[in-house]
């Protein structure tokens, strides 16, 4: 029985380790580094492509205890207060939310709760996104003017009006050297 275990899990291990070199083969993930309004740095948000869509690594630090909107916005551009981000990214034919029945965005995710020490990590999953491709039929991170990903100061409503508030961290999608 025990040889049936350690054989088991040696397949499993190299079944992992060839996914992770097939993943590594489609393309290096991005990093967002996030700062407040102060520019200090407030953690960071790994993104990993993969065939249908992207996972979204973030680990966050230094912010406001609660719920808060997690969104990827249309620019990559973090100036003029977090402004020059524009809105979400969206298709056209979207509106705003989960819970919206014309919706959501592209760009909408699960709000981040961030513990009472200021911390958070989360992971998500989006097929409404790839990080870079060709012929993609719906929108990439890495296009010509670039992604950021914005912690606003309340948790989305998820519906047609966010309700998210004020734009309080920000990070600009990049490659990973």
């Amino acid at each position: 029985m025990t040889g049936l275990i350690k054989t088991t899990a040696t397949g499993l291990a190299a079944l992992l380790l060839g996914a992770g070199i097939a993943n590594a083969q489609a393309g290096a993930s991005a990093l967002a580094e996030l700062q407040n309004k102060d520019g200090e740095p407030v953690g960071s948000v790994e993104v990993i492509p993969g065939p249908h869509g992207v996972v979204l690594k973030a680990l966050l630090d230094s912010l406001p205890p609660g719920d808060h909107g997690f969104h990827l916005h249309q620019t990559g551009d973090c100036g003029d207060g977090f402004e020059a981000a524009g809105g979400h990214i969206s298709t056209g034919d979207q509106a705003h939310g989960f819970l919206n029945g014309k919706g959501p965005h592209a760009g909408d995710l699960p709000n981040v709760i961030i513990g009472e020490n200021g911390t958070a990590t989360a992971q998500f999953y989006t097929d409404r996104v790839m990080l870079e491709g060709e012929d993609s039929d719906v929108p990439l991170l890495m296009d010509e003017d670039g992604t950021a990903v914005i912690v606003h100061e309340n948790a989305d409503t998820y519906g047609a009006e966010p309700g998210a508030g004020g734009r309080i961290a920000c990070g600009v999608i990049e490659p990973r050297g």
